[in-house]
């Protein structure tokens, strides 16, 4: 199938709740294009949520190749035990559905160009470890999803049936300092638990992302003390 990787793995979420009332929102940017997620904590120990990823690269992409694709998906987090004063961990949940499409310019073994493209759900369990060092946050964010498309197409005949598959995407994290603003970045990688040269539809392996959250209610709070 060449390298158009129809399956782009976005960022981890990697919100963490202090305590009930917290409103929060990350935005970043990275190998899988725009990225917003929101986290409203209900009580000490749950959240819900809501994630989104946007990406559409040109044909002038240099790191990674030509791909398109849009994903919605809601979330729960789960405050779980924590470990004394440097840490805690969380378990989320995530379901979602998008559409992708991805190009590749030569493939090898044909010497044709090669496009695909289809619709795709994904549901996903993530345990979450997330340690603290003075005000920083960081962990390891280890995603197990199951990606399954549909409507599936492509320009070079395969004889590659299985639509679905399940991956295994661990990421370091770091979020640091800040009570309103942090900066947060990930690196880290996605890998088939089952037979992923079965699969019809290719995967990125690596991701990284970058950018920017934001602790809302203690800026509103803020602001209207002001």
């Amino acid at each position: 199938m060449g390298c158009a990787a129809l399956y782009v793995p976005d960022s981890r979420n990697t919100i963490v709740f202090e305590e009930a009332g917290e409103l929060h929102a990350d935005v970043s940017l990275g190998s899988s294009g725009f990225e917003v997620r929101t986290a409203y904590s209900i009580t000490d120990y749950f959240g819900l949520g809501y994630g989104g990823s946007f990406s559409n690269r040109t044909n002038d992409a240099v790191l990674f190749k030509p791909h398109k694709h849009t994903y919605n998906e809601l979330i729960g987090i789960t405050n779980g035990p924590e470990f004394g004063e440097i840490g805690r961990s969380s378990l989320t949940l995530g379901a979602g559905t998008g559409s992708s499409s991805a190009y590749d310019d030569y493939v090898p073994s044909t010497g044709e160009e090669l496009s695909t493209e289809g619709k795709f759900n994904r549901f996903y369990v993530q345990p979450t470890i997330a340690l603290k060092y003075e005000k920083i946050t960081y962990g390891l964010a280890s995603r197990f999803s199951h990606v399954s498309f549909s409507e599936f197409t492509t320009s070079i005949p395969n004889n590659r049936k299985s639509l679905d598959g399940y991956y295994f995407e661990p990421t370091f994290f770091i979020r640091t300092a800040g009570e309103k603003f942090r900066i947060i970045f990930q690196i880290g990688g996605s890998s088939s638990i089952d037979d992923a040269s079965e699969n019809a539809f290719n995967h990125e392996v690596y991701h990284i992302s970058g950018g920017i959250s934001l602790n809302l209610l203690e800026m509103i709070r803020s602001a209207s003390n002001q």
